[in-house]
C-alpha cells in the first residue's frame, strides 16, 4: 500500500461542496459530498485550524472518512 498525500481542508459550503488545497500540485479541488460527510468536515474545521485529509492524486479523490 502506498502512502497517499494529504490535502488541507479549506471550506465546506452549504451546498455540500468541500474545497481542499494540495501543496503537492499547488491546486485547489472542489468535491460534492453527501450531507452527512459535509457535517463531519464542518466539525473537523471547527475543531482544528488545519484539517488534513488523505488524497489520491491519481484518481483526484478524497479518501473515504470510513476507511
Amino acid at each position: 500500500m502506498s502512502v497517499l498525500p494529504y490535502v488541507l481542508l479549506l471550506e465546506v459550503s452549504e451546498d455540500d461542496e468541500v474545497l481542499v488545497y494540495s501543496a503537492n500540485t499547488d491546486k485547489e479541488y472542489t468535491f460534492i459530498v453527501k450531507p452527512e460527510y459535509s457535517d463531519i468536515y464542518r466539525a473537523m474545521l471547527e475543531d482544528d485550524e488545519e484539517s488534513l485529509l488523505e488524497f489520491d492524486e491519481e484518481t483526484k479523490q478524497i479518501r473515504s472518512i470510513e476507511e
